[in-house]
């Protein structure tokens, strides 16, 4: 499972964040089917991620990208309440991601608007 002491750690090393983002943004696309419920606004959360690594949107408090780094990491843990190879693996990700996800649902669209902005 998931440790508030490894998202910190994420938190304090950006490269080891952006490789954990690559494996998650890969497992996400694999898994797509099983996701649908969440796909788009969990890509959006890899992104809120990415760009606040890059330092592109500092626009946020530390604790939304602590959940978020928590909804990645549950994601790609091995270690889940229902392990990702059984029938309906992906049946508790989807529920954390989904609690995160409305959790942070303000600052995500926040996010979005100023995202949408800048391709315009």
């Amino acid at each position: 499972m998931p440790s508030l002491k490894r998202a910190e750690h994420l938190l304090r090393h950006p490269e080891e964040l952006l490789a954990l983002l690559g494996d998650a943004l890969r497992k996400a696309y694999a898994k797509r089917g099983a996701l649908v419920k969440v796909f788009e606004d969990f890509l959006l959360l890899f992104r809120l991620v990415k760009a606040w690594v890059l330092g592109e949107y500092r626009e946020i408090p530390r604790q939304v990208i602590l959940w978020a780094v928590l909804a990645i990491l549950y994601f790609l843990s091995p270690l889940d309440a229902i392990p990702d190879l059984l029938p309906g693996g992906l049946f508790d990700d989807v529920m954390v991601i989904s609690f995160i996800l409305k959790r942070i649902k303000t600052d995500l669209d926040r996010f979005s608007d100023w995202e949408n902005g800048r391709k315009k």
